[in-house]
């Protein structure tokens, strides 16, 4: 039985010479495709050369690395276990590199946020990606532009929506759940007893835009047929282009606002708004993304920017 230790032992305690090593890391390829021609195609050698390559590596290491067929190769025994241990290897180096490399982001990101997104969740919480990352320099705007007008003027845009955007990839990095918010000074001033109906006497705050071409009330029809609800015309209506506001009108006691529960969750802890029809519901599919070009490699500074706010989502 051979493992990857045995090597050094095959070579009489003499080191490695960085042609060995380069010949190892060609039989870890041959051995990921289990094809020459693949193989080759990847180290850009012809399939002679890689194939004398191989047979140099198992004469100077003296294990057999590969059964060849006429149309196939298949690895030995010994051959596996030493691809296993180069696969581990090879993958901790990896790892090693991009963390280094991560550890030394810098440069501008672009960002283009929601206002709501923005102003709730993204700045209370950006000093944390500073201080773990100096030397990024984040460029953020802010506002209510469609996607199509403002993906090539950003990295990535961070928004709340269904995620479906043409030619974008988007990732999903948090959830979000609504219900219909305000004041207790308001619910007790209309008289409310928390049944639906009593929004024909009330004042009722719209996100007007709650995402890309999104009606006045969307937010609140969603909210309507997951509870499987009717809602009637409201005495009153009120139009912001801005979740934040329409919370903030209804702490100071304006009407009943859909609230995100990631933006009201302190108004709501701190009792300055209550939830007069029940508690939140999750919306199937709509919550907050991160959108860029698909047709973009990710730089670095873009890869430690999402990782950060998927690891922020769970605060």
């Amino acid at each position: 039985m051979l493992d990857g230790s045995s090597i050094s032992n095959r070579l009489d305690g003499r080191p490695i010479s960085i042609s060995t090593y380069s010949n190892l890391y060609a039989f870890y390829v041959v051995a990921r495709y289990l094809s020459f021609k693949q193989a080759a195609d990847e180290l850009c050698l012809t399939s002679s050369a890689l194939s004398h390559r191989i047979s140099n590596l198992e004469r100077e290491i003296e294990i057999k690395l590969f059964d060849r067929y006429p149309r196939r190769v298949q690895l030995t025994e010994d051959g596996s276990r030493i691809f296993d241990v180069l696969k581990i290897s090879f993958t901790q180096i990896g790892s090693a590199i991009q963390d280094s490399a991560l550890s030394k982001v810098s440069g501008r990101l672009r960002l283009y946020v929601r206002p709501s997104l923005a102003g709730f969740w993204l700045i209370p919480r950006v000093h944390k990606l500073q201080s773990k990352n100096p030397s990024l320099m984040l460029d953020i705007k802010v506002g209510n532009a469609s996607i199509e007008d403002i993906r090539y003027e950003s990295d990535v845009i961070l928004t709340y929506s269904d995620g479906i955007y043409q030619d974008m990839n988007s990732e999903l990095f948090m959830n979000e759940s609504m219900a219909p918010v305000c004041s207790s000074k308001y619910y007790d001033e209309m008289r409310l007893s928390g049944n639906i109906d009593e929004i024909s006497k009330c004042t009722i705050l719209f996100d007007a835009a709650a995402w890309d071409n999104a009606t006045s009330d969307a937010e609140w029809q969603l909210w309507l047929r997951a509870k499987s609800l009717q809602m009637p015309e409201p005495r009153h209506v009120m139009k912001f282009d801005n979740a934040g506001l329409c919370a903030l009108a209804a702490v100071n006691h304006a009407g009943i606002s859909m609230g995100r529960e990631r933006i009201v969750r302190s108004s709501i802890a701190s009792g300055d708004l209550i939830t007069p029809f029940g508690d939140f519901v999750s919306i199937s599919n709509y919550g907050y993304y991160a959108v860029y070009p698909k047709k973009v490699e990710r730089s670095a500074r873009l890869r430690v920017f999402l990782d950060w706010i998927h690891e922020q989502s769970g605060d």
